[in-house]
């Protein structure tokens, strides 16, 4: 007799289709233990599936792999094992995640508004860099600890290298100079939070966080270790502090499509 363990409320049959993907990969996608059906609920045979368990918060977990609420509109999947750059480099898989202390975090496909942000950023760096020893990159896995666990990476939209020997064929090892994120509803909590504190530790020098939204911009500046805000919006110049005399025109970047 099969049993079903209603594991979380999603907003979307998408995000869905993602997470039993993810089951998939991580248990036997033969098992009687994990199936998948349209009420998104979790069924399995109690007499055979033993590593299956309900917590009292009614989360289900299946040989160790927890589904659990992140933010309002995005799920997060948390693990018992944690997981380097290196296990990352061996799934086989056309999705992309980001590692914070080795749990992996599913990213969703930008929008047309945001990678016109990115592209058009990128361009004004990528002009005022040429005959320069700086890079530009975009969605590039930062691998921030990668001297010691190497179990967080990011894959910022644009990330601005000045040291070439932090450049690898798969990954930027060590803190970049400049790092912009352009934030959604699904990543802000993430972008002001976990990623904010990781690379200000990291030693981040300047850290943007663009918002499509309200078509601002929060730039923070690395001083004695600790950041501090400076904020722009509308069509304003915003200087790029580890520059001299460059500003990115915000007119361009937010134009209308």
């Amino acid at each position: 007799m099969l049993k079903g363990v209603k594991f979380g409320y999603f907003m979307e049959g998408k995000l869905f289709d993602v997470v039993m993907q993810a089951f998939q990969r991580f248990t036997a996608a033969e098992s009687p233990c994990v199936h998948s059906s349209k009420n998104l609920y979790i069924a399995y045979q109690p007499s055979v599936c033993d590593n299956v368990s309900v917590g009292m918060n009614g989360n289900a977990y299946i040989t160790g792999v927890k589904i659990m609420r992140a933010t309002k509109a995005i799920y997060a999947l948390q693990y018992e094992k944690r997981y380097t750059f290196a296990d990352y480099l061996k799934w086989d898989t056309n999705a992309r995640y980001e590692f914070v202390d080795g749990i992996p975090y599913a990213m969703s496909a930008p929008s047309p508004r945001h990678e016109y942000i990115k592209s058009e950023i990128s361009a004004q760096l990528r002009n005022f860099l040429v005959g320069k020893p700086c890079r530009v990159y975009g969605s590039t896995a930062v691998r921030l600890n990668a001297d010691s666990y190497d179990d967080t990476h990011f894959e910022p939209d644009i990330v601005v290298v000045c040291d070439k020997s932090k450049v690898r064929m798969d990954s930027i090892v060590g803190a970049p100079d400049l790092v912009v994120e352009i934030t959604s509803p699904s990543t802000s909590r993430r972008d002001r939070g976990v990623k904010f504190n990781r690379y200000q530790e990291s030693g981040v020098r300047e850290y943007w966080i663009v918002n499509p939204e309200d078509e601002s911009v929060q730039v923070h500046i690395l001083r004695d270790g600790k950041y501090d805000m400076a904020f722009y919006a509308d069509e304003e110049a915003v200087p790029v502090h580890i520059f001299e005399n460059f500003v990115i025109e915000l007119g361009s970047v937010f134009e209308d499509q």
